[in-house]
């Protein structure tokens, strides 16, 4: 194992010879990150999950970004500051169909 050259935390000052410019896991978790480098993680958060998950987990990614936006936008609502995701979501609108009629691939099909 090599040992790396000493350097200062940016984070808490301490000298240390580790990997990085870090001295622990904590003190790199807490680093703020410019609006250049959130937008690009974002547009990479944003692809994968446009490729991967299924539509119910891009839908609750979608709902839990607006609620924190939300939230970052109205901080004096106290309410608002209060609310989860579960007081957020809209419970899905069922549709009683007549006996002759279905919905397959999002059609609308009768038999005759």
């Amino acid at each position: 194992m090599g040992s790396y050259r000493q350097k200062t935390c940016p984070t808490c000052g301490v000298t240390h010879n580790k990997r990085g410019p870090y001295c622990s896991r904590s003190c790199g978790n807490s680093r703020t990150f410019t609006h250049k480098a959130r937008k690009n993680l974002s547009e990479k958060i944003t692809t994968r999950w446009s490729t991967t998950g299924t539509n119910e987990d891009r839908e609750r990614v979608a709902l839990v970004g607006k609620l924190q936006l939300k939230k970052m936008h109205n901080k004096d609502d106290e309410d608002l500051q209060q609310m989860t995701l579960d007081d957020f979501m809209v419970e899905p609108v069922v549709v009683k169909l007549p006996n002759n009629q279905f919905v397959q691939d999002g059609d609308l099909w009768t038999e005759d």
